[in-house]
């Protein structure tokens, strides 16, 4: 069954299409969830808080390219609900990130980590919140991304999050 089905395209193709949705109650995405919490992986923006913790605790899911944000630009609901877009953070974060794009509060919370201020994340670094980007299978270049980035931006997360359940599946 493995060799006929989980092959490299699976991976490199199957995988990406099935993360191509908006509900929540997909298979790949579930799947995903369940790899970060079997990583024990922090949530969006958060020094300590783990994806576990939000899930058991019903935290947020975050729009990285927020809702409203994109409505203003023109996207239609099925592109900005796309799981591709949907990370766990806490609360507090959430509501103060609010319709920012992520350039804006990627940059701001840039500056609070110079000035030494945590008043919309936890991350107290810049090497953090470098590594917290990664954690959450975001693209690197989400620190300067607007509204135009976003349609590459969810191929490549699509990228990033199939390649986290591979190494998932394998270590099983």
């Amino acid at each position: 069954m493995e060799q006929a089905h989980l092959g490299e395209g699976f991976w490199d193709f199957g995988l990406i299409n099935d993360l191509e949705s908006s509900s929540v109650n997909n298979n790949a995405y579930t799947l995903y969830l369940a790899a970060q919490v079997n990583s024990n992986a922090v949530a969006f923006l958060s020094k300590s808080m783990t994806i576990t913790s939000l899930i058991e605790q019903r935290g947020d899911i975050h729009h990285i390219f927020p809702k409203q944000y994109l409505i203003n630009n023109g996207y239609p609901q099925k592109a900005y609900n796309q799981v591709a877009n949907f990370v766990y953070t806490e609360q507090a974060t959430n509501i103060k990130v609010g319709k920012m794009p992520p350039v804006e509060y990627l940059g701001k919370i840039k500056d609070q980590i110079i000035k030494g201020v945590n008043e919309i994340s936890t991350l107290d670094a810049k090497s953090a919140l470098s590594e917290n980007i990664k954690t959450n299978d975001i693209p690197s270049f989400i620190t300067e991304a607007t509204h135009q980035d976003y349609n590459k931006f969810l191929e490549e997360r699509r990228k990033l999050m199939s390649n986290k359940l591979k190494a998932y599946y394998e270590s099983l």
